[in-house]
């Protein structure tokens, strides 16, 4: 990740929010958990982004939450206190995406934990840009 002029958060926390309330429906509507599951994950990879490119950082093109949070972590040390939730949103992203050799199963409550978790960081991010 390498420093470069301030950008705006804006799109991303507008692309953010659109995954989320995907999400959201898709639960209501009675929707797969594990794709769910990946709209909760894509909703934080791009806030975590989009606060990274507020802050003057590029993020690399990757989607581990891990990483982007902890290069967050530099701009608002705040975010530490998100860790456990960053970290399980972090799993959903290539078991509920592609086909693996062992299948995961979501329940609907494994999708609506990770809809809240991924709300929670939301709404953190929103609050410090």
């Amino acid at each position: 990740m390498t420093k470069n002029h301030r950008g705006s958060a804006n799109p991303w926390l507008a692309k953010s929010k659109q995954d989320l309330e995907t999400g959201q429906l898709l639960l209501k509507e009675g929707g797969y958990p594990d794709t769910i599951c990946y709209f909760a994950h894509q909703a934080v990879e791009k806030a975590l982004k989009g606060f990274l490119i507020q802050g003057g950082v590029r993020p690399d093109k990757i989607h581990n939450l891990i990483k982007l949070a902890s290069e967050a972590e530099k701009i608002s040390p705040g975010l530490k206190n998100l860790r456990e939730e960053v970290a399980a949103l972090n799993d959903y992203y290539i078991p509920a995406k592609y086909p693996v050799d062992v299948p995961v199963e979501y329940s609907k409550a494994d999708a609506s934990s990770a809809l809240k978790m991924a709300e929670d960081i939301l709404n953190f991010i929103q609050n410090k840009v």
